[in-house]
């Protein structure tokens, strides 16, 4: 959905994508530390902690933010 440049934009919930990341932080690292005890690839922590991280955070956001705010993913990638 293209925005008009004299329509309102919906504006991000600050507080909620603090505890989005905050979560995402806490869930994401411990498991990428294991998954990295157990099979001993450091690239596999980084491919882990990147979409257990991003998973979680936007997960969190969708269930935390107040109604109206602007969604994380509302924007459709420009070429």
């Amino acid at each position: 959905m293209i925005q008009h440049a004299t329509g309102a934009r919906r504006r991000y919930d600050w507080t909620a994508c603090l505890i989005a990341l905050t979560v995402g932080f806490a869930v994401a690292v411990p498991a990428g530390l294991a998954v990295t005890r157990m099979i001993g690839s450091t690239m596999l922590l980084t491919v882990v902690v990147t979409l257990v991280g991003t998973g979680v955070s936007r997960w969190t956001y969708a269930r935390v933010a107040k109604r109206g705010s602007r969604p994380i993913d509302d924007e459709p990638c420009q070429s």
